[in-house]
């Protein structure tokens, strides 16, 4: 892997998180499951690329992030092209937070949790 080396034209973070957030990457194609909890909750995580992938990445985005955000998107292009399946957990902080969507933007699928 080669470390990262920011363009000569786009010093610093800040700059980068702009620039990123106005020119997003397209939309992966997301497979959600939603997990139940014993407490009547749920946890909801998309999934990214093959299922039958080797290797598996999980992204714990931010209080706000989601996965719509620009680097979520960019985690799960760059897992995919790397024969990488990518998971990504969306909190209930996500879910309650005003610019989160309100309706799930991929199709649901339920798991019932087989813990004891």
């Amino acid at each position: 892997m080669t470390p990262y080396a920011a363009p000569w034209w786009l010093p610093g973070g800040h700059l980068q998180t702009l620039y990123a957030s106005l020119r997003p990457p397209p939309r992966p194609a997301l497979e959600r499951h939603r997990w139940e909890t014993p407490d009547g909750d749920f946890i909801d995580v998309d999934f990214a690329g093959d299922p039958r992938a080797r290797r598996l990445m999980v992204l714990f985005h931010g209080l706000e992030g989601g996965s719509d955000s620009h680097y979520a998107r960019a985690f799960a292009l760059e897992a995919a092209s790397a024969r990488w399946r990518l998971a990504i957990l969306t909190s209930a902080v996500a879910r309650a937070s005003p610019t989160a969507s309100r309706a799930p933007t991929t199709p649901v699928i339920a798991t019932k949790s087989t813990g004891s």
